[in-house]
């Protein structure tokens, strides 16, 4: 090789990530909640009556339209209608709950034993 006096081209390092270091991955349910102003116009949706009476009808329509899309119904045409709406209902509860953070119960920790009992 012949020395041409430029400077070799080395290949960019990436960054080490040590075991410190956070790799931040926000779920959809914590990048909603970082704007207060989602979190407060959820709440006031969902507990608006108009929210409550779309959600129950819109489930009704749902049930009824798989209802009539069967033809001969079998046991697996039950089955997978069942699954269906379970999936729906899931569907509405993970809308309803967007707004709230789930919290982890703390158990407070005794040191010392009760000798008075």
């Amino acid at each position: 090789m012949l020395s041409t006096g430029k400077p070799r081209n080395t290949p960019t390092q990436l960054p080490i990530i040590s075991m410190s270091t956070v790799v931040k991955n926000p779920s959809p349910k914590s990048r909603f909640q970082e704007t207060p102003n989602h979190v407060q116009h959820h709440r006031d949706m969902i507990a608006s009556a108009a929210f409550e009476r779309a959600a129950d009808y819109a489930m009704l329509q749902y049930s009824s339209r798989l209802a009539l899309q069967m033809n001969n119904p079998t046991f697996n045409d039950y089955a997978t209608m069942g699954v269906k709406i379970t999936g729906a209902k899931e569907y509405l509860q993970e809308l309803r709950m967007l707004a709230e953070s789930t919290s982890v119960k703390q158990t407070v920790v005794h040191d010392n034993l009760e000798h008075a009992v």
